[in-house]
């Protein structure tokens, strides 16, 4: 392989690489962000005996609890991809 194809193959992984670094910024954010939701809909819990608001909650609870296992399976393949690009 000529020297330019190396350099252009190089400059190519880094920019993989910082693309990666960009996108798990933002999925650090997006899970942040799920967690103070799911905080703030923890503070106004309904009682045991409001039997429809609890069942509203548990099913925005799950829905929130969802994305979050969503935002950390995409996080572990962007580190994963990171990890191959890198070596």
């Amino acid at each position: 392989m000529q020297a330019v194809d190396k350099n252009i193959l190089d400059l190519c992984i880094y920019q993989g690489i910082e693309d990666s670094k960009n996108y798990l910024d933002i999925l650090y954010l997006e899970l942040k962000l799920l967690k103070n939701q799911i905080e703030f809909l923890d503070q106004d819990k309904p009682f045991w005996f409001q039997k429809k608001k609890l069942e509203i909650y548990n099913k925005e609870r799950d829905e929130l609890e969802n994305k979050l296992n969503n935002y950390h399976e995409k996080i572990l393949y962007e580190l994963s991809l990171i990890a191959k690009l890198d070596n």
